[in-house]
């Protein structure tokens, strides 16, 4: 019995598919283990100390971007013009 979500009429498209994500994963997944051996110790304390605590930090950026409503980088730009221009005229 296959398991998941299968839309009538495709089952075949989505069997195609998914052997296709399989068979391009799969080489890079036997690699992966080994890869980890040809790394140097140090250079793996380095990753270690900064790049994964940075990798979350940066994840909740990415994550609550959208939220944040863009500021309105123009009116900043005009209202900084014209107190230039009213610090120089007067």
């Amino acid at each position: 019995m296959k398991r998941g979500f299968v839309v009538p009429g495709r089952a075949g498209e989505d069997d195609c598919a998914q052997a296709f994500a399989k068979r391009l994963v799969r080489p890079f997944a036997r690699e992966a283990d080994k890869h980890d051996e040809h790394l140097d110790p140090a250079w793996v304390a380095v990753l270690a100390r900064l790049y994964l605590p940075a990798r979350f930090a940066f994840h909740v950026l990415q994550m609550t971007a959208p939220a944040i409503p863009p500021t309105p980088a123009v009116a900043a730009a005009t209202g900084a013009a014209e107190r230039f221009r009213a610090t120089i005229l007067a």
